[in-house]
This record gives C-alpha cells, sequence and structure tokens, in this order.
C-alpha cells in the first residue's frame, strides 16, 4: 500500500486590515462607524485556493467620558482556518472643565468686616464644548467664618465631583486683618523731685486708660491700674510707676 498524502492548502490571511485608530469626543459627535467586508486569501490558484470576504460585526460603547468603538471580522472558513481581525477605534474623553471666573483671594479690615455679608455667588463651570461632549453646571458655596476684632478668615469653598470624576475645587480666602493696636491717652512724662519735697509728696497715680480709636466689634478699649515701686532714702532714688497689661 503507498499513501500518498496531500498537505492542505496554506492557511488564509486577510487582507488589507485597518488599523487602530483614535478620535477625539467632538468628532465622535458626528462619527458614523461603518467598515466593508474584509478579503480575505492564501495567494494559491486553482483548487488550492481559498478566498473569499469576512463581514465586520461593530460594538459601540462609549459617552462623553470616552470609550470604544470595536470592529470585528471573524469567521471560519475552509478547512476549518479560524479568521479573526478586530480594530479598535478609541474615543476620547471630553475636555475637563473648568470654573467661570472664580474669585480672587481678598482681604479685608476689621473695620471693613463690621459690615460685609459674604455672599458668594454660585460658580459655574463648563468644558467649552458642545452636544453630547459638553460637561457643564453649577456648584454652591460653602462658607466659613473664623475671625474676630483680632483677626482671621472667611473661606468660601466651591467642591464637586462631575462627569468622567472630574474633580472641582476652588479655595477662595478672605483674610480678616486684626483691629488696630491700641495705645495708652495721655501718658505722664517723667520728673523730678527733691529730697524736701519728697518728705510731702503723695503719689496719686491714675488709672491710664488706652484706645485703639475704633467702633463696634473692631474696639478695644480700657484702662490699667499703676504698680508703685519705692526706692529711695535721703541719699536719692527714684519712685517707679508702671502700667502692664495684655489685652
Amino acid at each position: 500500500v503507498q499513501t500518498i498524502t496531500v498537505e492542505p492548502a496554506p492557511a488564509p490571511v486577510i487582507v488589507d486590515a485597518p488599523s487602530d485608530t483614535s478620535i477625539a469626543c467632538v468628532d465622535a459627535l458626528t462619527f458614523v462607524a461603518s467598515a466593508s467586508p474584509l478579503a480575505f486569501t492564501n495567494n494559491e490558484s486553482g483548487n488550492c485556493e481559498i478566498t473569499g470576504f469576512v463581514n465586520p460585526v461593530i460594538t459601540e460603547d462609549y459617552d462623553e467620558c470616552g470609550g470604544t468603538v470595536t470592529i470585528t471580522w471573524d469567521t471560519i472558513v475552509n478547512c476549518d482556518h479560524p479568521l479573526n481581525y478586530v480594530q479598535t477605534i478609541t474615543i476620547e474623553p471630553a475636555a475637563p472643565p473648568a470654573y467661570v471666573n472664580p474669585p480672587a483671594d481678598t482681604t479685608l479690615t476689621c473695620e471693613e468686616i463690621a459690615g460685609f455679608v459674604a455672599m458668594p455667588p454660585v460658580l459655574n463651570f463648563n468644558n467649552g464644548e458642545t452636544g453630547e461632549c459638553e460637561i457643564s453646571g453649577s456648584v454652591m458655596p460653602v462658607i466659613v467664618e473664623d475671625y474676630d476684632e483680632c483677626g482671621g478668615s472667611i473661606t468660601v469653598t466651591w467642591d464637586t465631583t462631575v462627569l468622567c470624576g472630574h474633580v472641582l475645587t476652588h479655595v477662595q480666602t478672605i483674610t480678616v486683618e486684626p483691629a488696630p493696636e491700641p495705645q495708652y491717652a495721655s501718658l505722664p512724662a517723667d520728673t523730678v523731685l527733691s529730697c524736701a519735697d519728697v518728705s510731702s509728696f503723695v503719689l496719686n497715680a491714675p488709672a491710664l486708660d488706652y484706645s485703639n480709636s475704633s467702633t463696634g466689634n473692631c474696639l478695644i478699649e480700657g484702662a490699667v491700674m499703676p504698680v508703685v515701686s519705692e526706692n529711695y532714702d535721703e541719699c536719692g532714688g527714684s519712685i517707679t510707676v508702671t502700667w502692664d497689661t495684655t489685652v
């Protein structure tokens, strides 16, 4: 018995398969996924030729956050040769949004804050796109006040997470300056007494008033009692009168 084995024809391959590509979100608005049947061949002739066409199957999975269009050519041809090719068209996500005209940090004096009412605006945001690629909206502010006559701040925060997981945060800090420092009024000047005068001298040191000349919540005023220290004899010395406090 002689057995003559006939080898199978070479396996076919797909011809001119399209490469993967990417398109922007804005271009995807007018994009229509279409694909032609792909030819395949094994470059043989006669009875050994295996040729034909494979129809595509299109799968779309994208939105303003991006995604893909996959085009698949898949079949089994003569001699059970499988043919499979997938083209992936990547849809890029829409541009990230940003706040429109967010307010800058600022500073107020203690006097200015007395009549100030924090009324920050609702902040709008957008990504400058249109149609399905547009990401826009508005965010309400959250106000935190932490100040007194010694200064402090008001923070206004706009914070949210929008489509496609984009985080939008803007913080405006309004610095409140402290009230002016107070000063003593009518400070008594240093003086000199003779030894004869000091024998009949009775010290009557007054309480000293202080003020920062502001008004309302910014006013810092009061009085400080003196502390007297005598250190003298017939050989001389001094009397010191001290007004000292922290306000």
